[in-house]
């Protein structure tokens, strides 16, 4: 999947989560597999439990944490293609 800043995504309906500390562990129904999120990753976790476009999450880290925004966007693409790939987020469109 190929996202860009006008992706709209949102957090997959079929998985339960438990937050732990500020990690967070995920557990997807559907293969039964336990993913683990560190605090960015759960933090993005949080962000998308409401349709929300790429650009705004990386706004919100970007205001969070100490990161320049060209790296924080490539780690965020690369997040957002592994929880895709896992089927833990919905592109739910673009705007």
């Amino acid at each position: 999947m190929k996202f860009t800043s006008n992706t709209l995504v949102r957090a997959s309906l079929n998985h339960v989560a438990c937050d732990l500390e500020s990690d967070a562990v995920l557990l997807d129904f559907d293969s039964g597999t336990y993913f683990g999120l560190n605090p960015i990753a759960n933090r993005v976790w949080q962000l998308a439990q409401q349709p929300v476009v790429v650009a705004d999450i990386l706004a919100t880290l970007v205001g969070e944490y100490e990161v320049e925004a060209d790296r924080c966007e490539r780690d965020l693409l690369a997040l957002l293609d592994e929880l895709s790939a896992h089927n833990l987020i919905l592109v739910t469109g673009s705007e």
